[in-house]
């Protein structure tokens, strides 16, 4: 290999590191990001929870006795409907950091391959002439 494929060569693996860099810096931000957007979300869906109760008890006040089967009814539907959000909320959430730590692997394989094959280019490591 002369002098001129190393070059470019070297110029196309500080590249790929470069914009391994980027990708790096948009999944930390990202992952950082995730986290507080999904908790407040849940505490948005334990807002709605605690309303969906209160409402049911303030009807039941307003009547003067217990809840009519088709109140306690509804109310439960509600809360399955909040409480099946948390659920898809956490999963999601899950889902994310699943897909961003199988990707952080990749680029760190990928940094240390152009890392090595700058190594053995400049001549640094593995020289044994």
């Amino acid at each position: 290999m002369n002098q001129l494929d190393k070059e470019e060569l070297a110029k196309i693996i500080v590249d790929l590191i470069c914009s391994n860099d980027d990708v790096r810096g948009a999944v930390a931000a990202a992952a950082l990001r995730c986290p507080n957007i999904v908790r407040e979300n849940l505490y948005e869906i334990e807002l709605a929870k605690c309303e969906a109760v209160n409402e049911f008890f303030e009807c039941e006040f307003e009547q003067g006795g217990f809840a009519n089967e088709h109140q306690r009814k509804t109310l439960a539907g509600r809360l399955q409907e909040l409480y099946s959000d948390q659920r898809s909320e956490r999963i999601t959430l899950w889902k994310d950091i699943s897909g961003l730590r199988r990707a952080l692997p990749e680029s760190a394989q990928q940094y240390l391959a152009a890392f090595r094959k700058l190594a053995i280019l400049s001549g640094e490591r593995g020289d044994s002439a």
